[in-house]
């Protein structure tokens, strides 16, 4: 439980060396001693409660301190010299709401969190004032000043409760002359309570204490008088406070969450630079282009906690039993990864029902074939595949049988998309044609655009309405009505290599083949250049969401991203690859590589990260609804108390 501790006080007297009893208002401190005799004029304090205002907006009092210079033992008004306030407590904060849900593994929408409990009331401090005789505490007497926190609520300060000890000592009485005359009198001790913001020495706020000797006589503690200086301490607060970031960037403080709200650039979030032993620092994600959270230099975060699903750097060829030597250039996968297909130039199309782990050759043609893409149901039960200068076929067994789609002609058949239930389907040939078909591939209806050059690639949404297509060094076509009217978007002309979309339609990868990645996030109305410099590009794939993509080199790496193209880390090793296919999550990848000279089927194998790089250069990247609770354990290291997603560890 948090708690928030105060310092209050209600109406009561408090000299600058005695503190006088006093009752008054709820949650006022309790300050108790006896006056000592003095010297000459006595300082004397009165207090008075004020109301909540400006001043303090919990109410309070206001404390009159100064000389009785006519010894009428009352304060008067010309007599005043200094006036504090002494401001009560604020109640403890409401809990924050619940962090919003994850999406589930099959795309559905998480449910809200529930609402956080109400924060708990700070306690009150209490202050208590004893006399303390003359000994080795205080030469001459003086006071003994205890603080500490009321924490069973019964304005009492118990012995157990006292957490700071102080003694507020008076002066020596001054030697009798030489002549016999009386010597000069002792000064009197002073203190001093003020507000101490947040800062290095009360990390939630606090007081401030001070005192010392009044050795100018002016009845005010100067700064050149004070010889001991302690803080009382704010305890964390009861809740965190969450702010819409909209922005890019933003500097966190501790003890606050993070809404990162930003559809079109990734928010970039930089943890406290300063934090103090248990601070909290929470995300939750809104944006669609995701959030990610930066380090400072010496900083790291232990992710041991993170459920897997982290991208690691490791690829293991998947060709067991298979001849090596093949031209591979295709492959698709299903939503989860385990049913696969490849096919190879010149060769039959392969299939494997367990992640890659074991291939089987097909019954598909295998003499002169020049296969060009590959295309699967959700599922992995209906399959599509074309042949430049064939034909396109069909297999509705998870690609151990093929047949030809007789209701598509021979042409230059060069990338086909299907539909997440492989009824709705799309492809597109060399020559400038677009066919699309409704009913799984039995027949087929072309589509002319007018001025259409030489297409190469295209790309579906998950039921089929959204399709793009994509011309050799033209322009990207857009369909939302599966095919019968086309519109441009404003990509400009490049050569297609890999083109990709989310389930929605709306987040597209573009890769060219002479260099250059660009991504829209508002269903090609825009296109943002995300390109990492790789040399020419192959293929493109693409989660379900659009977060995690995948993009081919013919240079000899496999690019990924887990922030929709903001930032890439190469992940594979020096091949010429050709294909990428990705699980809906994208976290599973299959890549192959046109490579006479050994494997080239490739998996991605996820392997746990328990630690991001040290400094600035790690970090830990999140998609929309991905949310993550960090704690700050000391020694430059947070921890994650609790987390709702994917990540990618940096």
């Amino acid at each position: 439980m948090n708690r928030k501790y105060w310092l209050t006080f209600g109406a009561c007297v408090l000299s600058a060396w005695v503190l006088a009893a006093c009752g008054g208002g709820g949650n006022s401190s309790l300050v108790t001693a006896a006056p000592p005799a003095v010297n000459k004029h006595l300082l004397l304090s009165k207090a008075a409660d004020i109301v909540a205002g400006t001043t303090c907006p919990n109410g309070g009092a206001r404390i009159d301190s100064g000389i009785d210079a006519n010894g009428n033992g009352v304060l008067d008004p010309s007599e005043i010299t200094a006036t504090q306030y002494v401001c009560n407590g604020s109640n403890g904060a409401n809990g924050s709401n619940g962090v919003t849900g994850a999406m589930g593994a099959t795309g559905a929408n998480g449910t809200n969190g529930a609402n956080g409990t109400n924060g708990t009331n700070g306690l009150n401090a209490l202050v208590s004032a004893s006399p303390e005789p003359a000994g080795a505490n205080c030469a001459n007497g003086g006071y003994k000043v205890q603080v500490g926190a009321d924490a069973n609520g019964n304005s009492v300060l118990d012995a157990s409760e006292v957490s700071s000890t102080q003694y507020v000592c008076n002066g020596a009485t001054g030697a009798n002359g030489a002549s016999g005359a009386n010597g000069a009198d002792g000064y009197n001790s002073l203190m001093a309570i003020v507000a101490e913001p947040k800062g290095s020495n009360c990390a939630y706020g606090g007081s401030k204490i001070t005192n010392g000797l009044d050795t100018n006589r002016n009845s005010a503690l100067d700064s050149s008088e004070v010889t001991t200086t302690t803080y009382l301490c704010n305890g964390p607060p009861a809740g965190l406070a969450w702010l819409d970031v909209t922005g890019a960037s933003i500097q966190a403080l501790s003890n606050t969450g993070y809404m990162p709200h930003n559809d079109y650039n990734q928010v970039s979030i930089t943890l406290p630079s300063n934090p103090v032993l248990g601070d909290v620092v929470a995300i939750n994600g809104l944006g669609r282009a995701g959030w990610r959270i930066a380090q400072n230099a010496g900083q790291s975060i232990y992710t041991g906690h993170l459920p897997g699903g982290v991208f690691s750097n490791v690829w293991t060829p998947r060709t067991n039993g298979l001849a090596n030597a093949m031209p591979w250039s295709s492959v698709a996968s299903s939503y989860d990864g385990s049913k696969l297909v490849a096919a190879a130039n010149g060769n039959t199309i392969y299939y494997s029902a367990d992640g890659g782990y074991s291939w089987s050759a097909s019954n598909a043609p295998a003499v002169n074939m020049q296969w060009t893409s590959l295309a699967s149901s959700v599922d992995g039960i209906k399959l599509v595949a074309t042949a430049y200068g064939g034909r396109i076929y069909r297999s509705v067994d998870s690609g151990v049988s093929w047949n030809a789609a007789l209701g598509a002609p021979i042409d230059s058949w060069y990338a086909i998309a299907s539909s997440a239930d492989g009824n709705k389907l799309v492809a597109v040939t060399y020559s400038g044609s677009i066919y699309t078909s409704i009913d799984a591939g039995a027949t087929w209806i072309q589509h002319n655009l007018a001025n259409s050059g030489q297409f190469q690639r295209v790309a579906s949404s998950s039921d089929g309405n959204t399709i793009y297509v994509q011309e050799y060094l033209g322009p990207t076509h857009k369909s939302t009505d599966g095919g019968l009217n086309w519109a441009t978007t404003a990509l400009p002309g490049i050569v297609p290599a890999g083109l990709a979309t989310s389930a929605d339609g709306i987040r597209i990868v573009m890769a060219g083949g002479s260099g250059g990645v660009y991504i829209s996030y508002d269903g090609g109305a825009t296109w943002s250049d995300r390109s990492f410099g790789g040399g020419s590009n192959t293929s493109a794939a693409s989660s379900s969401d659009g977060s995690r993509l995948a993009v081919t080199t013919s240079s000899g790496q496999i690019y990924v991203s887990n922030d929709s193209g903001v930032s890439w880390a190469a992940k594979a090793t020096s091949l010429f690859w050709t294909g990428v296919a990705s699980s809906a999550d994208g976290l599973k990848l299959v890549a192959v590589a046109n490579n006479p000279n050994g494997t080239g089927i490739y998996t991605s194998n996820i392997s746990p990260v328990y630690s991001t790089t040290p400094g600035t250069s790690g970090g830990i990247t999140g998609v929309q609804f991905d949310a993550i609770e960090l704690q700050y354990n000391g020694s430059g290291m947070f921890t994650v108390l609790d987390s709702a997603g994917t990540f990618l560890v940096q």
